[in-house]
């Protein structure tokens, strides 16, 4: 887990996690008990909305995805944005599973969720979002960026849209002197294609969940390969990776190990996962059953503050990381 891939918040696949996430929000608002499931696909001409919603929310969908647009791309990245075609094929949540919620939340599908916790892995991350912030400040560079960092081979290699190419030695330095601030000295590699000034939709497509494991830890650890954006609280593929990044913390702080993976079983309908636990120290791995835990999703939610926050705000952010970084101390 040596290597971490992250891109901004302008690459088509996180602007569509964005629109859904927005979807998901705005029928909260109206409707705390509606029911989400929301798929986006952008392209430079159409913004697809599809999923199933339950919900007694009036959304006006097409003003929704110009406002998300206008907030991450405004005029200078996308130009006469106003004239895309917003398709709405959103549908009703079927019958069968709003059954099975009348009482409370359950899980509305079946999953395999992973959490996770590594105190280094969640600060590198934090990191790097942060030298990107810097970054931005400094320099005009559009919201659709990507980047690997190898600690290892001590070398950062981004490409950043909207720069000339004059400029990219100016950023390779400044890079490099982000890192001096953290005691890191990383050789930095820009565009190592050359100049990129079109960005986002406007050359590529995007769609909800392509980047699952950037919304959550990265490559290398494990993901049950369910998507986080776009889905309400009674959906395991989300509300799992929090109970179980809750769980990793709180095992790794108990076995006194650097890393904890937790894995949740959830049948559709089930109220409490079956969890097994990997804790990792010195190379070698102990995994067990954990029997104990008793607390329903529903009672989980209940006590938790994820109605309260503003999801799509987090994955603005950069995802799971920026709800988890403020729960677990």
């Amino acid at each position: 887990m040596k290597t971490i891939e992250l891109v901004g918040y302008g690459h088509p696949d996180r602007f569509a996690d964005y629109i859904s996430e927005k979807i998901l929000i705005e029928n909260l608002k109206k409707d705390q008990n509606a029911k989400v499931a929301a798929e986006v696909m952008v392209t430079r001409n159409v913004v697809f909305l599809g999923g199933e919603i339950f919900s007694k929310a009036k959304i006006d969908y097409q003003k929704l995805v110009y406002d998300a647009i206008e907030r991450v791309y405004g005029q200078k990245w996308w130009p006469n944005y106003q004239k895309i075609k917003v398709i709405n094929d959103i549908n009703s949540q079927s019958p069968e599973l709003i059954k099975i919620q009348k009482k409370e939340i359950v899980a509305a599908d079946q999953g395999v969720i992973y959490g996770f916790y590594n105190q280094k892995r969640y600060e590198r991350i934090l990191m790097l979002y942060q030298i990107i912030d810097n970054l931005r400040d400094k320099f005009a560079i559009a919201p659709d960026w990507k980047l690997l960092f190898n600690q290892n081979l001590q070398e950062l290699s981004i490409s950043v849209c909207g720069i000339k190419k004059n400029k990219h030695n100016q950023i390779k330095l400044f890079l490099q002197d982000q890192f001096l601030k953290f005691n890191l000295k990383i050789d930095v590699i820009v565009n190592p294609k050359g100049e990129w000034l079109i960005c986002g939709p406007l050359s590529d497509t995007g769609l909800t969940g392509r980047k699952l494991m950037i919304d959550t830890f990265g490559a290398g650890v494990s993901h049950g390969g369910g998507a986080f954006c776009g889905k309400d609280f009674s959906k395991v593929d989300k509300t799992g990776v929090l109970i179980a990044s809750e769980l990793a913390y709180k095992f790794a702080k108990a076995k006194k190990v650097k890393t904890a993976l937790v894995e949740l079983n959830y049948k559709i309908g089930d109220k409490i996962p079956k969890v097994i636990v990997r804790t990792y120290q010195n190379n070698k791995m102990d995994e067990f059953e954990y029997d104990d835990y008793k607390l329903s999703l529903n009672d989980w939610i209940k006590k938790s503050n994820v109605y309260n926050l503003d999801w799509s705000e987090i994955v603005l952010k950069g995802g799971v990381i920026f709800y988890l970084k403020d729960i677990l101390k």
